[in-house]
């Protein structure tokens, strides 16, 4: 699926930013951190993750429970599949994030830390 794609591309441009040599060391090694510290960025590693790989081999980022579900919305006679993500944690509260707002979080996260070491900028554009 389509979606599966960009959850994997927003993690592993952590990957990208860590093995660039022509990147100060500075912000090579701090890339960790900030993927730690970031509530987004670690519910997509672990989405990421766990559409990669058939079995895990790491423990998850955040200690909670994630489903993706696909739903089917439809506008009068249209169909449009939507995407759910659904986080269960450990006091049973649900967080829903619909298709669009975990990514645009994620986004959000990634255009501060590029911005932070002058690396580019993430032109966000809302509809």
């Amino acid at each position: 699926m389509t979606f599966t794609i960009f959850f994997q591309d927003c993690y592993h441009l952590k990957d990208w930013i860590k093995n660039d040599c022509g990147l100060n060391r500075e912000i090579r090694g701090q890339v960790e951190d900030f993927i730690t510290k970031s509530k987004y960025i670690k519910i997509v590693a672990d989405i990421a993750n766990a559409t990669k790989h058939l079995k895990l081999t790491k423990t998850y980022r955040i200690d909670e429970e994630i489903d993706i579900e696909i739903i089917d919305v439809y506008s009068g006679d249209k169909k449009q599949e939507m995407i759910a993500v659904k986080i269960k944690n450990q006091i049973e509260k649900k967080e829903y994030f619909g298709s669009f707002s975990l990514p645009l979080e994620a986004l959000k996260e990634w255009s501060k830390f590029l911005h932070r070491f002058k690396l580019g900028t993430i032109k966000i554009v809302s509809q």
